[in-house]
């Protein structure tokens, strides 16, 4: 006979430390013996033992504030049409590595907005007269028919 714990045997489920097999699902929140708190009970910088007060506030990654200032520089036109710009170059730019541009800018050639050029970065796309009518009627068709529910039919006309 060998003793719980050697090779292959565990003990029984009801003498296992947690009251389950030892390879299974952690217990719920204070089901362990032995541990007072296992997950911890304050955030990551904040002091232990004080409480918090307030929404808690989700922090966005660098790629995702990156992301935002692409978008932003490409719907004002800051980046243009046709030019090509480095992950490095805008990195400096926006104050940051080149691998969160590198990555923001792969979610934007995979919307469509930029196209990757191999070893040189990422072109901005021209947008034709076509696609920019198509992009106006996406936006002004919605717009009108949810004024058309607030304005009266008298002033129609006028519009």
């Amino acid at each position: 006979m060998t003793t719980p714990g050697a090779r292959g045997e565990h003990p029984p489920h009801d003498e296992h430390p947690y009251g389950g097999h030892p390879y299974g699902e952690r217990p719920p929140h204070g089901e362990y013996p032995h541990v007072e708190h296992p997950y911890g009970e304050h955030l990551p910088g904040e002091p232990a033992g004080r409480p918090r007060s307030g929404p808690v506030v989700r922090r966005s990654s660098v790629r995702g504030q990156v992301l935002d200032a692409l978008r932003a520089a490409l719907a004002t036109g800051e980046l243009r049409p046709g030019e090509v710009y480095s992950a490095p170059v805008l990195g400096e730019r926006f104050g940051v590595s080149a691998t969160p541009v590198r990555e923001a800018m792969q979610q934007l050639a995979l919307e469509g907005a930029v196209a990757v050029v191999p070893n040189r970065g990422f072109r901005v796309v021209e947008r034709g007269v076509r696609e920019l009518a198509e992009v106006r009627a996406l936006i002004e068709v919605p717009v009108l028919l949810r004024l058309a529910g607030t304005v009266p039919v008298e002033r129609w006309a006028g519009l």
